[in-house]
């Protein structure tokens, strides 16, 4: 019985990790109502597991012997078996045995241009960047190149479990298109955009901040909220970007504040000390704040040096941090302080991401498994 019940708690510690940035539905479509029904074992999330440490379970639901009832991809019905079945005699019933069903996974920091890459390893970020992944970013100017590559992107998405992802795009109009217009076809929710760098980079990859802000503009007008597409305003990292640059990032985000804006903050010592001191400012996130950036629509991915002062100003902004603890241990970045961000008293919101191809995997179960070796590494017990 303990034994048990030991194995019971742990799933829900695993899967708790996971906090959703958007409303998830089984990316589904048909032309006209057709009720179907999947039978079998569920898990699902009624809360936050973090406001019930200690008894996560209340946050939970487990149906041993569940039945989903389904209307063209939308759920229409969920419970145990016993009370959904009687509400819908003769649905036809997919049966699904020894199989746990779970809601599709939401990765909130990926970067689709880096899936023919994926495990690069020997390097730190920076010269990780200009040796493996510019280069290959850049390939993305061809269409083709672009398009069979986002393919198996989202085949390698689907066949891990994850519906919804928060991804970095491309500095090229043209990929971030096809990117939208294929996850279009898959029904599935994404949130992207334009890649905004202009320093730090190869000068044939680096985007003019006029540039930036016209095709950014455009993109928005075409794609967001046009069915499951989202618009993020993307800085890649401050890092990486100019006054100037962050300025059109500004300027957008004001002529549109519906739109996510998502970025890089502190994921590298180097990497964290330079942009502040580039910027004038005393810190990282200093550099997003002097542009009106951060607030309950701003993601920044990693976080793994950000001061005890930062995390407390983005508790107050309501804004959001990525952990991606499998490139910060692939790159050697450093491990995310998951106590601190999930002190109750000034909680920062966060999501988790496989930051693929930093992180060398697309599957969020390996990325939650890696995030309890990093709170265990950081004496954090996830559990509570």
């Amino acid at each position: 019985m303990v034994k048990r019940d030991r194995f019971k708690r742990a799933i829900v510690t695993a899967l708790s990790l996971i906090v959703s940035i958007c409303t998830v539905s089984i990316p589904a479509k048909a032309e006209e109502s057709n009720l179907k029904g999947v039978r079998g074992s569920f898990f699902d999330f009624v809360d936050d597991p973090w406001k019930h440490v200690g008894h996560e379970e209340e946050s939970a639901r487990f149906y041993p012997d569940g039945l989903l009832v389904l209307d063209n991809g939308i759920i229409k019905a969920y419970g145990a078996y016993d009370d959904i079945a009687p509400k819908y005699p003769g649905l036809a019933i997919t049966n699904e045995p020894g199989r746990i069903i779970v809601p599709g996974f939401v990765d909130g920091h990926i970067h689709f241009p880096q899936t023919r890459v994926l495990g690069a390893y020997g390097l730190q970020l920076l010269p990780w960047l200009q040796e493996w992944i510019f280069p290959e970013e850049m390939k993305y100017k061809d269409a083709e190149y672009a398009r069979t590559g986002i393919k198996h992107f989202f085949d390698n998405l689907l066949a891990c479990g994850t519906t919804t992802v928060q991804d970095y795009g491309s500095s090229y109009r043209s990929a971030i298109e096809i990117y939208f217009d294929e996850a279009s076809k898959r029904n599935m929710r994404v949130i992207t955009g334009i890649c905004g760098l202009d320093r730090n980079a190869p000068t044939e990859y680096m985007t003019p901040p006029e540039q930036f802000y016209t095709d950014s503009k455009a993109l928005i007008e075409k794609y967001h909220r046009h069915g499951r597409n989202l618009y993020a305003i993307t800085p890649r990292f401050a890092y990486g970007a100019s006054p100037e640059l962050l300025a059109k990032c500004q300027k957008l985000h004001e002529e549109f504040p519906d739109c996510w804006i998502n970025t890089h903050v502190s994921e590298n010592p180097t990497e964290t000390s330079n942009a502040a001191k580039f910027h004038n400012c005393t810190d990282y996130l200093g550099c997003y704040e002097k542009y009106g950036l951060v607030g309950p629509k701003f993601t920044a991915g990693h976080g793994v040096w950000l001061s005890d002062d930062e995390m407390r100003r983005l508790a107050k902004a309501g804004a959001s941090v990525a952990f991606c603890p499998n490139s910060n241990t692939f790159l050697g970045s450093g491990l995310f302080r998951l106590g601190k961000a999930t002190d109750p008293d000034r909680r920062c919101r966060m999501t988790f991401g496989s930051d693929m191809g930093g992180g060398n995997s697309f599957s969020m179960i390996n990325v939650l498994d890696q995030a309890y070796k990093v709170g265990m590494c950081n004496n954090t017990m996830l559990d509570g």
